[in-house]
């Protein structure tokens, strides 16, 4: 049967119909964030309102800022600091008492990491450290890329994922600068190059900071809004500009077509880059401090149960650190064989060897740009080596650690080391001013220290820090209410599962919702529920708790899933596509890795399969 055209007063109602819906979408794309702010709080009143039991009352504060985290319509330290408001007036904590959660022990060491790392920066001593190992591991792409990649690793261990990749950016422009030397440049000014612009034969001779300047000047700085801690770096990951150059004919790369390589270049820059974020993000679980993730479990074990646990600093290494270098092993070959590939299979020609010295005479150049190690750089790298030493040392579990030496009826934590070695970089000077006319120069000021105040303020993330005391509170709201012992008793039906088969489950998912939240945010919400879950079916604790806290740090398939994801993403020309393409192989990988090393290395050092007896022992979370 035909169908009837509209008539004219159809037509305007239809039409009117479609203005009312373009608007009510308008006024959504505006107003989306104040209707949840607003609302979400109304709606789950009705949860303490109907059922006026103190579970209730912690479940309402803790959903509040669950929706508030996931959906980001209120900065993340602000939405932690809502059970200050919401403990005491709904009668389950005191203020004092919430308050106290905010800076205990483990933010304490969480700021002396923080500090230590900011002067690792701040005295450049990560900077050579980076092109030293650089310079050993070899210039051909491969070597290269895996250079990056251990380098990026060893340093996002000690200090923030987001400094790691923010510096080694800057490095891998320049280098790529070489390798992209021949390329035409596009006609469409919208796409981003990888590659720094060069300008004659003579830009062989400059160094990595040249560029960087250079690239700050002409090209585009971008924002980039993403989760996470505030990015001083993050002006030196612009996009940059590629000038054209009329290639050699004698060359291999002249025989290629432009569209080859610009292709083999893009795929080279979208591979170093992805190798940056994908080993600051492996390389923060390697030691306890690398990451928020990790010193959320950190104070959830120290806060939950009354006796010592069997994760320390020794314990933490001997497990992470083996996972995460077979990790960035295996991200390195994926990423390999699928930008680079092998044999028969191989998608781009080897590099000349003339290339490879040139690229090696900009890195010498930047490490010669350096000096000789200075009196500061010693200075910070001695002290930092003091504390990881303390660290380890304190109570390692197979030996008596230093703390057992002195014999004080006083617990030691690990804050009080970390501070003494702050407070020792204050004290220190950077530069010894011993002779009055060193060097022939009259110091007439002088020196200052090797940390000062003002770079700690800068350099610190302290909206983190609230972060984490936030989900600290949280989780001792619910241990107070007795909301976690009633999520305890509903989790019990899960203990028909294998236990094995529960841990993959839960930490898989932890694993993909961290794409879309923050790390230190699935953690604060997934550890309480998970230790809850451990303790009623009869498990380890940290059998759920460690796998979960690890797979939080596998953000790696969305430029806005961390920081170190949108700096490369905003650094070289790369799509969405590409970064979750390779994203997901690497994610799954390192999760197969990660639960191998979890039934081969975690059952002898933690003994997994048993119940410890300090899970027995008093828990601050059972009512």
């Amino acid at each position: 049967m035909k169908k009837s055209l509209p008539t004219e007063g159809e037509g305007g109602r239809v039409g009117r119909l479609c203005a009312v819906r373009w608007r009510l979408w308008q006024w959504w794309r505006q107003h989306w964030s104040a209707v949840i702010l607003v609302c979400t709080p109304l709606v789950l009143a009705l949860l303490p309102i109907v059922n006026q039991t103190q579970e209730s009352k912690c479940a309402y504060v803790i959903l509040v800022m669950a929706v508030y985290w996931v959906t980001d319509v209120m900065p993340l330290p602000v939405t932690a600091l809502i059970p200050v408001v919401g403990y005491p007036f709904l009668d389950i904590m005191s203020t004092e008492e919430v308050c106290s959660k905010y800076f205990k022990g483990t933010v304490m060491m969480f700021f002396g990491g923080l500090a230590v790392a900011v002067a690792v920066e701040h005295s450049n001593l990560h900077k050579r450290i980076a092109l030293y190992v650089i310079l050993k591991v070899g210039q051909s792409p491969r070597r290269l890329m895996f250079g990056f990649m251990s380098t990026t690793m060893f340093l996002s261990m000690w200090i923030s994922n987001t400094a790691a990749a923010a510096m080694m950016v800057p490095i891998v422009d320049a280098i790529l600068q070489e390798l992209c030397k021949d390329t035409p440049s596009s006609s469409d000014p919208a796409i981003r190059y990888a590659c720094v612009p060069r300008n004659s034969h003579s830009d062989q001779e400059k160094s990595i900071d040249d560029i960087r300047r250079q690239t700050s000047k002409n090209s585009n700085q971008l924002d980039v809004e993403c989760r996470g801690p505030p990015i001083r770096a993050l002006t030196e990951c612009s996009t940059s500009s590629l000038k054209q150059i009329i290639p050699n004919e004698d060359s291999e790369l002249a025989r290629q077509s432009p569209e080859a390589r610009d292709n083999d270049n893009v795929a080279l820059a979208t591979m170093f880059m992805l190798g940056i974020a994908y080993s600051s993000n492996l390389g923060g679980t390697g030691f306890p401090t690398g990451t928020g993730p990790n010193l959320v479990l950190w104070g959830l074990l120290q806060s939950s149960f009354s006796g010592p646990t069997s994760v320390n600093f020794a314990t933490w290494m001997a497990f992470n650190i083996p996972v995460m270098i077979v990790c960035v092993i295996v991200t390195g070959l994926t990423l390999d064989a699928m930008f680079v590939g092998w044999g028969r299979w191989r998608k781009m020609p080897p590099c000349p060897a003339e290339r490879e010295e040139a690229i090696r005479k900009i890195v010498q150049k930047s490490y010669d740009d350096l000096g000789k190690l200075t009196f500061h750089e010693l200075v910070v790298l001695v002290l930092f080596l003091v504390l990881v030493f303390l660290w380890v040392f304190r109570q390692p579990g197979f030996m008596n650690g230093w703390v057992d030496q002195i014999g004080n009826d006083v617990a030691i934590g690990n804050a009080t080391p970390a501070i003494l070695i702050v407070i020792l970089m204050f004290a220190i000077p950077a530069r010894v001013n011993v002779w009055p006319f060193n060097d022939g120069v009259v110091h007439s000021e002088p020196s200052p220290a090797c940390l000062t105040w003002k770079v700690v303020e800068k350099g610190i993330p302290w909206g983190l820090v609230l972060l984490m005391g936030g989900g600290f509170a949280m989780a001792a709201g619910a241990a107070k209410s007795g909301l976690s012992s009633w999520i305890g008793l509903q989790l019990k039906y899960l203990e028909v599962l294998p236990d094995l088969l529960i841990v993959i489950l839960i930490a898989t998912f932890a694993s993909f919702l961290t794409e879309v939240v923050s790390n230190i945010t699935t953690a604060n919400i997934f550890l309480p529920v998970v230790r809850d879950l451990a303790v009623g079916i009869g498990m380890n604790p940290i059998y759920l708790m460690l796998p979960v806290t690890v797979a939080c740090s596998y953000a790696l398939m969305m430029p806005v899933s961390n920081p170190p994801n949108a700096i490369v993403y905003n650094a070289c020309r790369m799509t969405t596509s590409d970064m979750m393409r390779a994203g997901v192989i690497v994610k799954v990988l390192c999760l197969v890795v990660m639960f191998i090393g979890l039934v081969s290395i975690g059952v002898p050092l933690f003994d997994l399969y048993n119940l410890p007896q300090w899970a027995n022992t008093t828990l601050d979370f059972v009512a």
